[in-house]
C-alpha cells in the first residue's frame, strides 16, 4: 500500500473515531530513515504531518523506527514540525541502534520537545523493520 492510499484510508478511520469522541495521536513511522527506502526526504515527513493536522489529529509522533536518526537531522525536522503544531502535541520515538538514542533525546529536548515514547528493560524493537 502506498503512503498516499494509506493516508486516504486513515482519513476514513480518523473521521469515524472523531465522530465517536476519540482523541487521536498518529505516528509517522520511519520518519528519519527507512530500512527499505533509505533516507526519507523531510518534505515527505512534513507532508504527512500536514495531512494528519488537516484530518484534525491533535497529537503526532515522529518515530525513528530503526535508529537511523542523528541529533542534527532530528533537530532540523523537529523545528520544521513545531512550526505546524505546539510542542505539547509532539512526541518522539527513538531506538538506540547506533548508540545515538540519548543524544537524540537531548537534541529533541533542546528544541522544546518534552514527550518521548520509550521502552524499558530491553522491551521493544520492531519486528517488521530489519536492524531495529
Amino acid at each position: 500500500m502506498s503512503c498516499e492510499s494509506s493516508l486516504a484510508s486513515f482519513d476514513d478511520i480518523v473521521r469515524c473515531a472523531m465522530a465517536a469522541g476519540v482523541r487521536l495521536n498518529a505516528t509517522v513511522a520511519t520518519a528519519f530513515g527507512c530500512p527499505f527506502e533509505g533516507r526519507i526526504d523531510e518534505d515527505r515527513v512534513i507532508g504527512i504531518v500536514d495531512a494528519y493536522r488537516e484530518m484534525g489529529i491533535e497529537g503526532i509522533t515522529l518515530a525513528d523506527t530503526t535508529g537511523m536518526a542523528n541529533p542534527r537531522q532530528l533537530a532540523r525536522l523537529v523545528k520544521r514540525t513545531l512550526e505546524r503544531l505546539p510542542a505539547a502535541a509532539l512526541t518522539l520515538h527513538f531506538h538506540n541502534t547506533r548508540g545515538l538514542g540519548l543524544a537524540n533525546v537531548l537534541a529533541a529536548y533542546e528544541t522544546g520537545v518534552r514527550r518521548f515514547d520509550a521502552a524499558l528493560g530491553g522491551l521493544g524493537g520492531c519486528p517488521f523493520a530489519p536492524g531495529s
